[in-house]
């Protein structure tokens, strides 16, 4: 991408130039994070840096029109060969277009590479933690109505130009918002991944969301059914056949300081019996994962990081602000599988540890903030024998500059 950002600026040019007004937006983020997650107190911790900047242009060319391009630089410190290397790291984040009440409909036509996110997030999300965060390629319509909105998507994951799309990935569905109980948003959504041939993997995923608020009391219910054909490798084709659940609470005793305590508990299911027809291990898709499971990001990759297992996440947590501008939370999670796991012993366990995660926050200005963190992992006993018996630590400082 050596000429990346001359590129950009042919593209961006005669557009520009036609515009009355071009609005410009940044962002500069920076973090260092201090690494003993190895659970092995012999090993030392050590540190990296991650770096990710963005400078982004909004313009319309027409009044129903807008046009939005992003480019994003995303490296970590002291990984090039030298200070006069260049490892090349810029990319086109987004390039998006909106078409405003096609054709007098109330539709809006989103095109290009864009970010995309519903809901929780827990299985379409931008996993903004992420360095290099997520972005999709395709097309989107917006669906408007005076009680709902729907979204309906068509994205290309994979690309390999053979014959027959051999290989090529679709993630397809729809998305829709509910708005008829006051203070209550019902999300019911249907998606579709598929990699052809069909019978490598045909995944459906149907489900609902649901985020309410009673007074002082907020919570949140999700719920999924995942089914279809999949072939995991070397095997023959299985039907899918995989669910998840999640309820989630806070409350928030209001006040100066604002304490909220909150709990809740996600289930992930898991295949007690890899050698039948049934797969029954529910997939994340494409969700943003650093939030959901404790920010060690010990079970980022669901199925694969619960070893086919599943995964129960019984969480609780505190969150106040002591002074202005400036909040503290405490979170802890207590991760099982849902099917057994053989220890060398012959002994069967569930119990992969107990998280505990503990933040600040601090919004210096309405352009800066300030954030760190410190967290630790006690295993259980899957982890014991798959990683190590030592407490697991990991700590972080992070500034995010908005422009």
């Amino acid at each position: 991408m050596k000429y990346a950002y001359l590129y950009l600026i042919l593209i961006m040019a005669p557009l520009i130039g036609a515009q009355d007004k071009v609005t410009f937006d940044g962002q500069i983020r920076g973090r260092i994070e201090f690494d003993a997650k190895d659970f092995n107190s012999n090993t030392a911790m050590y540190n990296f840096a991650p770096l990710r900047s963005r400078l982004g242009a909004a313009f319309n060319p027409v009044n129903d029109v807008s046009v939005y391009f992003q480019i994003q630089d995303s490296r970590t410190s002291g990984t090039e060969a030298s200070t006069l290397s260049n490892e090349k790291n810029l990319d086109l984040h987004q390039a998006r277009f909106v078409v405003k009440d096609v054709f007098g409909l109330p539709v809006n036509l989103h095109g290009g590479r864009m970010v995309i996110a519903f809901a929780s997030e827990r299985f379409v999300g931008a996993s903004d933690w992420n360095n290099v965060s997520r972005s999709f390629d395709g097309l989107l319509f917006d669906v408007k109505g005076a009680k709902f909105d729907l979204h309906i998507f068509g994205l290309r994951l994979t690309e390999n130009q053979l014959p027959g799309d051999i290989g090529d990935v679709d993630f397809v569905g729809l998305h829709s918002e509910l708005n008829f109980v006051e203070n209550y948003k019902i999300e019911p959504f249907l998606y579709w991944e598929r990699r052809l041939p069909t019978d490598d993997l045909s995944r459906l995923t149907l489900g609902f969301y649901v985020n309410g608020k009673l007074g002082n009391f907020s919570h949140e219910t999700e719920g999924a059914f995942q089914m279809g054909k999949i072939t995991p490798a070397p095997l023959s084709p299985k039907d899918i056949n995989a669910f998840f659940f999640a309820f989630n609470a806070r409350y928030n005793f209001g006040g100066e300081a604002q304490p909220i305590i909150k709990a809740g508990i996600d289930y992930y299911s898991g295949d007690d019996n890899g050698a039948d027809a049934d797969y029954k291990l529910f997939s994340k898709l494409y969700g943003t994962n650093h939030k959901s499971h404790g920010f060690m990001d010990y079970f980022i990759n669901i199925p694969n990081d619960s070893y086919g297992l599943g995964l129960t996440d019984i969480h609780c947590g505190f969150l106040f602000t002591p002074f202005k501008k400036f909040t503290a939370s405490v979170d802890v999670h207590l991760f099982t599988g849902n099917a057994d796991y053989v220890l060398l012993t012959g002994a069967t366990s569930r119990n992969f540890g107990l998280e505990t995660d503990i933040t600040f926050k601090y919004n210096y200005n309405t352009a800066v903030n300030f954030q760190s963190g410190f967290s630790f992992f006690s295993a259980g006993e899957i982890f014991e024998e798959t990683r190590g018996k030592d407490m697991a630590t990991w700590a972080y400082v992070m500034t995010v500059v908005n422009f």
